[in-house]
């Protein structure tokens, strides 16, 4: 006997026949995969998302508010575009890419004279760059970078691609890939 002690979509069942002989059976099997680690470090980041906004109203920080709404509903929206929760890479992707945006922003209000709309956006970016692991230190990534040109036999530009995979493969969200990309050309040029 298979018992489901969760909700499951009917597309997401399989039914067997069951027979013993003059009894037959419909046996519904979930074939849905089990909960993974993934998903629970998923969960993990949106809770954290959650009490930290809930502490932000609590305090009345209005920019970490709006924020952290902001980066609640771009985890949903990737989530659903995904068709699957994400992961923590796929997390991290998502609050670099809102720091990213963050920073152009900056840029461009600064340009246009809008100091104001500038410093909110720096405050926006400065809470969602803690939800971003520890940066690798300078010195480190120096190293890896040394040490990945001279296992490749890397010589020059033409060669940069390939060290570009195989050092943002190993920081893996750590350094920012604009950083990587500097210290790769300086190196190779």
């Amino acid at each position: 006997m298979v018992c489901l002690t969760r909700k499951v979509s009917p597309a997401k069942l399989k039914s067997f026949q069951v027979s013993n002989g003059s009894v037959t059976r419909v046996v519904l099997v979930s074939v849905t995969p089990p909960v993974r680690d993934w998903r629970r470090k998923t969960m993990e980041f949106r809770d954290t998302i959650q009490a930290d906004l809930k502490a932000a109203m609590k305090a009345g920080q209005k920019d970490a508010v709006r924020t952290l709404r902001m980066l609640m509903a771009v985890v949903k929206n990737k989530e659903i575009e995904l068709g699957r929760p994400l992961g923590a890479d796929d997390a991290i992707a998502v609050v670099r890419s809102g720091i990213k945006q963050r920073k152009e922003a900056i840029a461009q209000f600064r340009d246009g004279g809008r100091v104001e709309l500038a410093e909110q956006e720096e405050a926006e970016a400065a809470v969602l760059e803690r939800y971003l692991p520890a940066a690798l230190p300078e010195q480190e990534l120096e190293s890896i970078v040394t040490r990945v040109i001279a296992d490749l036999g890397a010589s020059g530009m033409k060669d940069m691609g390939g060290v570009m995979k195989q050092v943002l493969a190993e920081v893996a969200g750590r350094a920012d890939g604009a950083a990587v990309s500097a210290k790769v050309r300086e190196r190779l040029a």
